[in-house]
C-alpha cells in the first residue's frame, strides 16, 4: 500500500526561492527614449484642429 497521510522530509523546502534578476552594465545611467516612428501630433489637433481659449490666462486683465 502506499504511504497515506505521509509527511515531507525534515528541513525540505516546499517551493524554492525565485533566482535573482540579471544585472545589466549601466542600465540605470541611460535614459530610456521612445522609437521616432511611435512620435506623432496631438491626435486633438488632427480630429478638432486649434481651439481659441476658453478664458484669459489670467482673470482681470
Amino acid at each position: 500500500m502506499g504511504a497515506a497521510g505521509t509527511h515531507g522530509r525534515a528541513g525540505s523546502p516546499g517551493m524554492g526561492s525565485g533566482g535573482m534578476g540579471r544585472s545589466g552594465k549601466g542600465d540605470e545611467d541611460t535614459e530610456h527614449k521612445r522609437a521616432d516612428y511611435l512620435l506623432e501630433a496631438d491626435p486633438d489637433d488632427a480630429l478638432i484642429g486649434t481651439l481659441p481659449k476658453a478664458a484669459p490666462p489670467v482673470i482681470g486683465l
